[in-house]
């Protein structure tokens, strides 16, 4: 009441701020309501007693969950996937029991056939096509790739950083830096008429991550019926058990010429030791050893999902100019070696993008 007979002054003015007692404070009140109220004392009220709410002590004890938890949600990726067939082609046969392991997708040898430090004695022996095989040489090279233009992987700077990484000696150089120069080069399509060399930064999207949800669950079955009807290539049924949840990825490349877009993965497998070994017969047969056809359905129906979203009146038949799958080892500069080409008709990717 103090306060409001103030008008909010106390503490600003130090008569206003004062103690008052109630009566005071009432008297007050009523003179400055010109003696329209009237103030009467109110006899004491009879005691009460406090209320109270009778309430029953129950032992507590948490609540039982009786609902029921899916287990097959996952997020996995193509090389779980062809691990699973694998190991479910490996299980039919033998009767056991299977297990899920998960992994990204591998664009390298299993194994470290040649140690990564071993440092070759002269330039005659520098072949690369003996260059060190392995997960560290896949990833430098991948590295490689993302930080550098592609006009210029092989500028000298770069080189030797990438030498560095591989624990390579110096003889090692020049022929990283021709390498390099012919896979930039090297032309990807008679057809279309480029190389890496001539994709302008502004038209690449560089290691370009993915999630491609399954709408329900995976469906094995409509994946090997939409292969067998529309996919060319000779690939085995797969063999994975029921998921539902997302696929995960990462596309190396995509770039865009004269308005179709491109979709490229780099591979350092090594598949022999002669330029031969990679024509395109060696290429289609590594291809579907490693099942990398599978690879690049789902990472296709990924692009195509993302440029639909985000590509004014995009249509897959007239916009999407196709896959390539480069083999470092095999690419020299001339037309073609080491180059993989392929893109998955219109009726394969439509029946795809109904299983995911």
């Amino acid at each position: 009441m103090h306060y409001v007979l103030s008008q909010g002054e106390i503490g600003k003015e130090i008569a206003l701020s004062a103690p008052k007692d109630t009566e005071t404070l009432l008297q007050t009140f009523k003179e400055k309501m010109r003696d329209n109220v009237e103030i009467c004392t109110k006899p004491n009220l009879e005691d009460f007693p406090a209320l109270s709410i009778n309430t029953k002590n129950d032992e507590l004890k948490a609540a039982e969950f009786t609902g029921n938890i899916e287990q097959d949600w996952r997020i996995t990726s193509f090389t779980s996937i062809e691990q699973g067939h694998r190991r479910q082609n490996y299980f039919t046969e033998s009767a056991g029991k299977k297990h899920a392991v998960f992994d990204d997708a591998k664009d390298y040898d299993s194994q470290n056939s040649i140690e990564i430090s071993t440092a070759l004695l002269n330039e005659s022996e520098s072949s690369i096509l003996d260059l060190p095989r392995g997960k560290q040489v896949g990833t430098a090279l991948h590295r490689h790739f993302e930080n550098c233009y592609f006009s210029d992987l092989a500028n000298t700077e770069e080189i030797d950083k990438l030498r560095q990484s591989l624990q390579l000696d110096e003889t090692f150089a020049e022929p990283l830096q021709n390498w390099l120069q012919q896979i930039s080069h090297t032309s990807l399509s008679n057809e279309i008429g480029i190389a890496l060399a001539d994709l302008a930064n502004k038209d690449c999207i560089k290691e370009m991550p993915f999630y491609l949800a399954i709408r329900e669950h995976f469906d094995v079955e409509a994946f090997n019926r939409a292969l067998k009807a529309h996919h060319h290539l000779p690939s085995k049924p797969l063999q994975f058990e029921q998921i539902q949840g997302m696929v995960r990825g990462s596309i190396d490349l995509v770039f865009r010429h004269n308005g179709k877009y491109y979709l490229v993965d780099y591979k350092s497998n090594f598949l022999g030791s002669t330029l031969a070994d990679y024509n395109q017969e060696a290429l289609k047969k590594e291809m579907l050893h490693s099942h990398y056809d599978w690879q690049y359905l789902i990472y296709t129906l990924a692009l195509h999902r993302y440029l639909q979203s985000v590509v004014s009146h995009y249509d897959y038949a007239r916009d999407f100019g196709g896959v390539f799958y480069l083999f470092l080892r095999g690419m020299n500069g001339e037309p073609q070696p080491g180059v993989f080409y392929d893109r998955p008709s219109v009726e394969l990717i439509t029946e795809l993008d109904g299983v995911f």
